[in-house]
C-alpha cells in the first residue's frame, strides 16, 4: 500500500462512487490552470509542472471505459501552453474532465501522436479503442521531466485520484468488470510490479517509457495482458 499521506483523510472509502472522479476534476473552470483544491498547497510548493497548461487527471472515457490505463503524470507539448488561451482547447479540457470524451482524434495532434502510440501494444484499431480506452494519471499536471514524485502527495488531486483507483477502480479490475493495466509508479498506486493480483489487474514490469517486459517472473505473462486488454476492447 502507498504511505497514508496518499490517502485523502477527508475522504472516506464508504463514501466514494463511481462518478468521483470526473466530478471532483468537473470543479475546474474551463481556464483554471490548477485545481481549486490543490491551489494552496500548488502556491507552497516550487513544482517541476507546468503553472500555464490546461490540467486533467485523466483523459478518455474514465466512467465508462472497459480498459484504464494508470500513469504517473502527463507530458509537456510545446503547444500546450500557446493553446491554453484558445477558448476551443479550454472547451476541449471541460469535456475532457467530464470523463466521457474519447481519447484524442487528429484535431489534437500532440494527443493523438501519444495515446495512439499507448494504445498500439494493445491494438491497431485506435478508432474503436479511444473511445474503449481512459488513462488515469496520479498527477493531472503537465511536465517536461517530472522527478519530484513526494511533492505528489501534497496535492489533493493526486491523493483523490489514489483513493479513488484503490476504492472503486481497483475493485472493479479485481470483479473483472473493467481491465486495469499501471503501467507506470505502480507503487505509487499501490500496486506491486510483477505480482499476479484477482481478476483482470496488472501492474506488470514496465521500463520508464511504460513498456510492458516480456519477462514477468511469477507475475501475468505480457501476452495474459495483452489478451486481456484486446478481449475487452
Amino acid at each position: 500500500m502507498l504511505p497514508q499521506a496518499m490517502v485523502a483523510p477527508s475522504i472516506r472509502a464508504s463514501s466514494m462512487h463511481p462518478n468521483d472522479i470526473a466530478d471532483f476534476w468537473s470543479e475546474c473552470s474551463a481556464a483554471d490552470r490548477v485545481h481549486p483544491r490543490d491551489r494552496t498547497a500548488w502556491d507552497r510548493l516550487r513544482l517541476g509542472f507546468s503553472p500555464n497548461a490546461l490540467p486533467a487527471g485523466f483523459v478518455g472515457p474514465i466512467l465508462s471505459a472497459p480498459v484504464v490505463l494508470l500513469f504517473l503524470s502527463p507530458g509537456l507539448h510545446q503547444s500546450d501552453e500557446a493553446a491554453s488561451d484558445n477558448p476551443v482547447e479550454q472547451a476541449r479540457y471541460v469535456r475532457i474532465r467530464a470523463g466521457r470524451e474519447p481519447l484524442p482524434d487528429k484535431d489534437w495532434p500532440a494527443g493523438y501522436a501519444w495515446f495512439r502510440k499507448r494504445v498500439a501494444p494493445f491494438t491497431t484499431d485506435y478508432e474503436n479503442a479511444r473511445h474503449r480506452i481512459a488513462v488515469l494519471n496520479i498527477g493531472g499536471y503537465k511536465s517536461v521531466d517530472f522527478t519530484d514524485h513526494g511533492a505528489l502527495t501534497a496535492l489533493p488531486s493526486s491523493r483523490f485520484a489514489v483513493t479513488w483507483a484503490q476504492d472503486v477502480l481497483f475493485p472493479q479490475a479485481e470483479r473483472g468488470e473493467r481491465v486495469v493495466v499501471c503501467l507506470r509508479a505502480s507503487k505509487w498506486w499501490g500496486l506491486t510490479p510483477g505480482q499476479r493480483y484477482a481478476g483482470k489487474l496488472f501492474a506488470p514490469m514496465v521500463n520508464r517509457a511504460g513498456d510492458i517486459s516480456r519477462d514477468q517472473g511469477s507475475g501475468p505473462t505480457r501476452s495474459e495482458i495483452e489478451e486481456a486488454v484486446l478481449a475487452a476492447l
